[in-house]
């Protein structure tokens, strides 16, 4: 056996591998996935935390504190959950406490190298410049005093008047020591290194020259085992502990952790005025907290944590300590310490302390989560968004729900894609760059697509391309949403920008001749000039191959296309080839009625004879009782004298008919049984109708002439 390969737990090399995997990756560790932090690091529990600690921080006002308000997470990592905890809690923090006062949240952790990537973080800058937060290195096992970045100030952690500490995913970082119970007597925990290909144990030294080699793996190739040893005298000095230890001879055989590091550490940071520790680890509540073979099995990459004794922790802290933990977590432990002189003063903060983090606990939330990735198809838009909402607009969320989404948000109603629309910006605001390479505006983009909110579109794809650079794919698409907003100018140097982007692609320059036959064919039209792009509300623009599939949504069914007297188009392949028929019919005009946010929502159809027009005219359902169809034919109105047309006639019951200037006629027959309503604008001249409706089939009869 080599020598010293059998250790105990707390002088073992584990925490050194750890803390040389973290100096060796920094940022990239989550970057790249290996550390997955959402667990600890999501707006749901961010949003838990500050509201605990904006009731201690107005109940400790109301004793007589006048701050400013210090707030100190140790060992913060990728800086994720410090984002999301002061979105949470400044807006609060300021209605509460208004201007004058000032909060301070300092990001610490005992990697270097973390720091300067906080500073950098685009997210993070915001609160740096409003002066409410600062980063520093902390140890937590030796450090109490704190030298500033960004202020250059020191602060001695002792000194400060009942601060809020975070912990998050860090007491299991620190070094632990380990029991076994054989027989009701307690035995010296020691672990021994083994090699996964032929099991021989390694020294610590040979451990550490190994991870030196491999920093970005330390633990690969690599088994933890425990083994005990008889105990001589008592197993610690610390007379709380001792106690715990006695009694827990009474235990059938276990392994026991408990956590010295992180009881000492809590001890040495606390100021004797008393603060508020918010903690979320994995560990074991209650008093059998054994470890189980689980525990013990290495991560193969990253580092290696075990669980926190959390009853080992609350019986060391003793009688000076509030101590609330969510016992009923199965994976994230969270809890609540009020240590020193305010631990009995506090009754608002334990109440939400037992709201926040114990009845609707983040580990209750962590869960529900995973059934929610398992029902992804029986849910609905709305059912999805109600998720999204109790996530607190989590992007990790959206991710579960975006494949689903793009297909069934398609055809959902518009105050159902309204409501996205909002939800998709507060995702956005949400969202903290981790460098993993994610393009979450991209998503956000494709989302709005599908919703056919093509101006919510165009501004994520700009996002993508400010953050992610020029790609093709992205130009394209948003290529795609100026088209069909009318932007011609946009879409045509989107197009341009993605080509140069990728040469061989030859969708965008199929699209690009496309865009530039379709223009020059509206241009040949001599009252082309006449329409404007839409600004606010609708526009017209002349009908075309890119709004085949809005018209195909609109008129599948066959009782709205009966109605509006177009033909049922039940596939985006029938609505191109009819509008294609239309564009070559010299007796026929196609309008598209284009929206400023969503593109195209319904069409327009004339059947000109002799200055005459008889219109069909069709509306999405969604964007009827909006005014929308009064707006485009009173836009129609307008345009008749460019096209050389005198007189007008529609052949529906439509709201806003009547504020476009037209007029009721009446008419004898009846159309599939049920009467006919025909509105007139122009001279009115009975003739000049005859004269149309005999060249089309339009199942109208009017009243004798000499009526």
């Amino acid at each position: 056996m080599a020598a010293d390969s059998l250790v105990p737990l707390a002088r073992s090399p584990l925490w050194q591998l750890n803390r040389i995997y973290h100096a060796e990756r920094g940022p990239a560790a989550w970057s790249s996935g290996e550390l997955p932090d959402y667990i600890s690091s999501n707006p749901y529990l961010a949003h838990a935390y500050a509201r605990v600690a904006l009731t201690f921080l107005r109940e400790r006002a109301a004793l007589g504190h006048e701050g400013p308000d210090l707030l100190v997470e140790l060992g913060a990592g990728s800086g994720r959950f410090g984002f999301h905890f002061l979105r949470a809690l400044l807006p609060a923090w300021r209605a509460e406490f208004g201007e004058e006062r000032r909060l301070r949240y300092i990001m610490t952790d005992a990697c270097a190298a973390l720091l300067p990537a906080w500073q950098e973080h685009p997210s993070l800058k915001p609160f740096v410049e409003q002066g409410c937060l600062d980063f520093a290195r902390c140890d937590v096992t030796q450090d109490t005093r704190l030298e500033l970045l960004e202020s250059g100030e020191t602060i001695e952690l002792t000194e400060q008047q009942t601060p809020i500490f975070i912990a998050n995913y860090l007491l299991h970082c620190l070094p632990a020591d380990a029991w076994r119970v054989r027989g009701h007597r307690l035995q010296t925990g020691l672990v021994q290194w083994r090699t996964s290909e032929d099991n021989a144990p390694l020294s610590s030294e040979q451990l550490l020259e190994r991870a030196r080699a491999r920093p970005e793996a330390p633990f690969s190739g690599l088994e933890l085992q425990l083994e005990g040893q008889p105990l001589e005298g008592d197993a610690c000095e610390d007379a709380g502990w001792q106690a715990l230890l006695e009694e827990a001879t009474s235990l059938p055989a276990c392994e026991l952790l408990f956590p010295r590091a992180a009881l000492e550490s809590l001890r040495a940071l606390s100021p004797e005025s008393g603060c508020l520790w918010l903690l979320a680890d994995r560990g074991r509540c209650g008093f059998r907290g054994q470890l189980l073979p689980a525990d013990l099995r290495l991560a193969r990459h990253g580092t290696v944590s075990l669980p926190v004794n959390f009853h080992a922790l609350a019986g060391g802290l003793g009688n000076n300590a509030r101590v609330w933990l969510d016992e009923a977590a199965r994976e994230l432990v969270c809890g609540a310490i009020v240590c020193g002189e305010v631990a009995e003063q506090l009754p608002r903060t334990h109440q939400a302390v037992q709201r926040a983090l114990l009845e609707a606990s983040p580990d209750a939330f962590f869960q529900t989560k995973k059934a929610w990735e398992k029902q992804v198809v029986r849910l609905d838009p709305r059912q999805m968004l109600g998720c999204l909402r109790l996530a607190r607009y989590d992007a990790a969320v959206l991710r579960v729900f975006a494949e689903r989404l793009r297909f069934v948000l398609a055809d959902a109603p518009r105050d159902a894609k309204e409501l996205w629309g909002q939800a998709l910006e507060k995702v956005w605001q949400g969202w903290f760059p981790d460098g993993s390479g994610k393009d979450l505006a991209f998503e956000c983009a494709e989302l709005c697509r599908a919703m056919q909110r093509y101006a919510q579109a165009v501004q994520f794809y700009q996002r993508s391309l400010e953050a992610c650079g020029e790609d093709a794919a992205c130009l394209f698409n948003q290529a795609f949403a100026h088209w069909q907003l009318g932007e011609f100018a946009q879409a045509r140097a989107s197009l341009e920008h993605s080509q140069a982007a990728d040469p061989l692609d030859g969708a965008a320059r199929l699209a690009a001749r496309e865009m530039a036959r379709w223009q020059r064919r509206c241009e040949g039209l001599a009252w082309y000039g006449a329409l404007e792009a839409p600004a606010e509300g609708v526009a017209l623009q002349p009908l075309g191959e890119l709004h085949a599939d809005a018209l195909r949504r609109g008129l599948a069914d066959e009782a709205c296309a009966a109605g509006s007297g177009f033909p049922v188009l039940a596939s985006k392949g029938e609505a191109t080839r009819w509008i294609g028929a239309l564009l070559k019919d010299p007796g026929r005009t196609g309008l598209a009625i284009v929206h400023a946010e969503y593109g195209a929502v319904g069409a327009l159809q004339l059947q000109t004879h002799a200055g005459v027009a008889l219109l069909s005219f069709w509306l999405a359902a969604d964007f009827r009782g909006y005014g929308h169809g009064g707006e485009a034919l009173t836009q129609l109105v307008q345009l008749a004298p460019a096209m050389q047309l005198a007189q007008l006639f529609v052949v529906l019951p439509l709201d806003g008919v009547l504020g476009s200037g037209f007029n009721r006629l009446e008419t004898m027959a009846a159309r599939d049984d049920e009467p006919c309503q025909l509105w007139v604008h122009g001279s009115a001249e009975l003739a000049g109708l005859r004269n149309l409706l005999e060249h089309a089939e339009t199942g109208i009869e009017l009243p004798p002439a000499e009526a």
